[in-house]
């Protein structure tokens, strides 16, 4: 569990400056750190995430908010995950999608929903324009596995001020 506020945040906040109650508010602080995300049902503290979704739609929803980036994403093929080759070609060439159809010519995610979306070029060059465009994950029950980063590197403000107003109440 990340401790949500600090020590020194918590005095300022409430103005003391002798060290008689540190050993007090820092279990108060690590009790209300867990409250707070108990009660939020979340961990707040950014790391690396490991999830498995179902296929059958263009996009995926991740758990962990806010999404900093994707690291691996892959696709199961009906015996095993077949990793997703990501566009990272130099000067904006794509990878050749004939020669493998697994090649991701995008993948766009949104940082606030944490939606991903697999884009995939019917051959190399530009994306296709058509209704088909942009394609699904494979259509298989937990047939896509993506690891990412998510969460907050600090604490955010309003989530500090709640655990401070929590700690000043349970302090006197």
């Amino acid at each position: 569990i990340m401790a949500l506020i600090t020590l020194s945040e918590v005095k300022d906040f409430l103005r003391i400056s002798s060290t008689n109650q540190d050993n007090e508010i820092n279990i108060n602080i690590i009790f209300v750190s867990a409250a707070i995300e108990s009660y939020c049902g979340r961990t707040f503290a950014s790391g690396s995430v490991t999830e498995i979704h179902d296929g059958g739609k263009s996009s995926i929803f991740v758990n962990k908010l806010p999404l900093n980036n994707v690291s691996y994403i892959a696709e199961y093929s009906g015996t095993e995950y077949v990793k997703l080759i990501a566009s990272n070609l130099p000067q904006g060439e794509r990878p050749n999608t004939v020669a493998n159809t697994n090649a991701v010519v995008g993948v766009s995610w949104d940082k606030d929903t944490g939606e991903v979306t697999r884009f995939v070029g019917s051959t190399s060059g530009h994306a296709p324009l058509d209704v088909t465009y942009p394609s699904i994950f494979a259509n298989y029950d937990r047939g896509v596995k993506i690891t990412y980063n998510g969460g907050y590197d600090t604490t955010p403000s309003d989530i500090k001020l709640a655990a401070a107003i929590w700690i000043k109440i349970l302090l006197k």
